[in-house]
């Protein structure tokens, strides 16, 4: 799939989910998906859908496990550094 094509997937979802179309434990499995995501365009989508869900649950008493997943999901970039790779494109060397 297409990077334009997850991005617009996993908005399309979230957006469901505040709607109350759709489940938020179906987004939070979407979300799940892009675990290993590494395109620079897609995280910042993955990233403004998980700021938005937490704006939903920042007063409810399972906010602090939601943060947890949502660094979870999020960890593999932190290993990242600063110097580029050789082979990786302008939009991935954004993610580090």
């Amino acid at each position: 799939m297409s990077p334009i094509d997850r991005l617009g997937v996993e908005e399309d979802v979230v957006s469901l989910a505040c709607a109350g179309v759709v489940s938020t434990s179906l987004a939070l499995t979407v979300l799940n998906a892009y675990v290993d995501e590494d395109n620079y365009t897609v995280l910042k989508g993955v990233c403004s859908s998980l700021n938005l869900l937490l704006d939903l649950v920042k007063r409810e008493p399972f906010c602090d496990e939601f943060t947890l997943w949502a660094r979870s999901l999020l960890d593999k970039h932190r290993e990242l550094g600063w110097e580029p790779q050789s082979g990786e494109t302008h939009i991935t060397s954004m993610v580090s």
